[in-house]
């Protein structure tokens, strides 16, 4: 549920875990950002739900390629006319081109989690460019084995898979899908890592700001405060496991590790090079630091 809808200012939501309503293509989403609940939102991240030995109908998306991450289980994206197994879990990210027919099953007998983030028309609907493909129902049965993991293989349109610890171990935001490690894409993501304050590593991602990109951060362990807005008197908003946060352009901001355990997360950008816009707001440091202090003491 969010907590606001100005466009002016962030924007959370929480993964729930329970199942949202079926689409069109017989897959449960819980959208977190879209149109409906931020209506200036680019960029939109729904919750995906499936159900043990379940799959969903092959469909596509016509204007929007998407970015799915999986929470929790395993999952296979079939795709191509023949509907080629690709299979997939919280090791990798899966970027799926715009146009490219697919579906999504769950071989294992325990319930799938994932996130899906797709660009969005201002005001537009999350699914609103679900184009249902059911002449392909044959090659899925065909394709589509339980129990069991399909196997993966080439195709000349395809998704690709990306590694979700990046080409780079560390700390702070590393780029994992932009287009250095997926050509053509007009969609990216981040693996988020900080370290607890008191430790070793960084604790902290340096004050920053995004002309003309938008940004979905969705925390997956640890606790992290979001310091934005005007570097005199900052807001912050104090993230923890499961919150989604929307961040609309030209709001600079500061992300910390207020927690006593490392912090860990996934960020989604409108910028195909996830940080071709970044300019360093280095004046928010020193205010950062004193809410950073303030939420601590509370």
């Amino acid at each position: 549920m969010t907590t606001t809808t100005s466009a002016t200012r962030p924007v959370r939501a929480v993964i729930s875990g329970r199942p949202g309503e079926l689409g069109v293509q017989q897959q449960a989403l819980q959208p977190l950002i879209d149109g409906a609940r931020v209506p200036q939102a680019r960029i939109g991240v729904a919750e995906v739900s499936m159900l043990g030995e379940h799959r969903s109908l092959p469909h596509r998306h016509d204007r929007t390629p998407m970015i799915v991450y999986v929470l929790d289980g395993q999952a296979v994206t079939h795709h191509g006319r023949g509907m080629v197994a690709l299979p997939h879990g919280p090791e990798h990210m899966v970027y799926v081109p715009a146009g490219l027919e697919h579906a999504a099953s769950n071989q294992a007998p325990r319930q799938l989690i994932a996130l899906e983030a797709r660009l969005l028309a201002p005001g537009g609907d999350f699914n609103s460019d679900t184009t249902p493909l059911p002449e392909l129902r044959p090659a899925l049965d065909q394709a589509t084995h339980f129990p069991g993991v399909a196997s993966s293989r080439a195709g000349r349109s395809e998704p690709i898979l990306v590694r979700a610890q990046g080409d780079r171990p560390g700390y702070g935001l590393v780029p994992i899908v932009h287009r250095g490690t997926v050509l053509n894409a007009t969609l990216s993501s981040a693996r988020l890592h900080l370290a607890p304050p008191e430790g070793p590593g960084q604790h902290t991602v340096a004050g920053q700001l995004h002309r003309r990109e938008q940004r979905v951060l969705a925390v997956l362990s640890g606790t992290v405060a979001l310091i934005y807005g005007e570097s005199v008197t900052p807001d912050t908003i104090t993230l923890s496991r499961n919150d989604v946060v929307w961040l609309p352009e030209n709001t600079p901001y500061l992300l910390a590790n207020i927690g006593s355990t490392h912090a860990t997360g996934i960020m989604f950008s409108t910028d195909p090079d996830f940080d071709g816009d970044r300019e360093p707001v280095p004046e928010l440091d020193e205010p950062a630091a004193a809410a950073i202090a303030d939420v601590r003491r509370h």
